[in-house]
């Protein structure tokens, strides 16, 4: 009876060098994956290609999986060029050793990505203090437009209050000249009152003494008859 065996295949992690890490560097300077925001769209893609280059590579064998292996790769070197680089400012102020082109390129790779980022934050931070501007203007604004509107709705009551007390005034205005009318219409009416009773009076007066002319006259006519 034959058995088939299978032979397993261990594939093993790649090993870094520094050749590698110079052609990693040298790949993400001309890739630029620090001109977008982190965590974006564009700067995945922008990994991916790093990858993609990097292991179609005849030269010199990457076997990279994903974009986290570069990207834990060059997010290690930084950090320990940064740390040396505190180290050597912490020693003396000046480094020792001439730096290498490997160094270079990450001083480069840093530099780039810490200057891009902090344009980012400086932007943003510029968009917000803008909208924030933009709120304190539409405040303002809002604000402004409550206290138009408190303005006009005072203005509306002392305008209704000013009509109400012209209203008033000319309504007491009125009552005070129909009284005054009244008054001396009044007064009129026993004016004529009394001069009616004079005229009568006067008329009486009239009568008798033509009543008594009369009279006298006929008096008179009847004493000439009687000569």
């Amino acid at each position: 009876m034959l058995f088939s065996s299978k032979s397993q295949v261990m594939i093993k992690a790649m090993k870094w060098t520094d050749q590698h890490d110079l052609e990693l560097i040298k790949e993400i300077l001309t890739e630029r994956p620090f001109d977008n925001p982190k965590g974006s769209r564009r700067i995945g893609l922008v990994w991916e290609r790093i990858v993609d280059n990097l292991n179609s590579r005849a030269d010199i064998v990457f076997n990279l999986k994903d974009i986290r292996a570069v990207r834990d790769r060059y997010n290690l070197l930084a950090k320990k060029y940064k740390k040396k680089e505190r180290e050597e400012i912490n020693a003396s102020g000046i480094g020792t050793d001439e730096p290498s082109e490997l160094e270079d390129a990450i001083e480069e790779a840093v530099a780039l990505f810490e200057s891009q980022e902090e344009d980012r934050e400086k932007e943003k931070t510029a968009k917000d203090e803008d909208r924030s501007q933009a709120e304190d203007v539409r405040l303002v604004a809002l604000e402004t437009a409550r206290e138009t509107a408190k303005r006009k709705a005072s203005g509306n009551d002392s305008f209704r209050a000013k009509k109400t007390a012209i209203v008033e005034f000319l309504r007491d205005k009125a009552n005070q000249d129909i009284e005054y009318r009244n008054k001396e219409l009044e007064h009129k009416t026993k004016e004529l009152e009394v001069r009616k009773q004079e005229l009568a009076i006067r008329s009486k007066e009239l009568e008798a003494q033509t009543q008594q002319n009369q009279n006298l006259l006929n008096t008179l006519l009847e004493f000439a008859k009687n000569r």
